[in-house]
């Protein structure tokens, strides 16, 4: 129940023969070395992950909140809801926001934002009644 309405929530994957998330949802966001960048847990990002420090934000969480703000939003108006996300390029695209202040740091500093990775989600809610 949200709002006093009854939701039911799925998570899809539309196509046929498609996994159900794409393999950056595990990605997980770090600060490294004056950088923002999501990596996923492998050899090859294992210094990142070590020497980083890490937010504690995965692709697949930002999303998910962003999901459920929707689908309660909905609820509110009484309206069904489709939230995706796909090919992540931008941090907004994952519902990551990154302040002016530190966006301009990172940019003085020749640092880098990289959360580019294929997410691929779909959050459907659908309204009882």
């Amino acid at each position: 129940m949200l709002a006093g309405r009854e939701v039911t929530v799925y998570v899809e994957e539309p196509e046929t023969g498609s996994n159900l998330l794409g393999p950056a949802c595990g990605n997980e966001i770090f600060v490294y070395q004056g950088s923002v960048l999501g990596v996923p847990d492998t050899e090859k990002w294992k210094e990142v992950r070590e020497q980083g420090v890490a937010t504690g934000i995965t692709y697949l969480s930002a999303v998910a909140a962003l999901a459920a703000a929707r689908v309660e939003s909905g609820a509110q108006c009484g309206e069904a809801v489709t939230v995706q996300a796909k090919m992540a390029k931008l941090p907004s695209d994952i519902n990551i926001r990154i302040e002016e202040h530190a966006m301009r740091f990172i940019t003085d500093n020749k640092k880098k934002v990289d959360v580019r990775g294929p997410v691929f989600i779909t959050v459907r809610s659908e309204i009882a009644g």
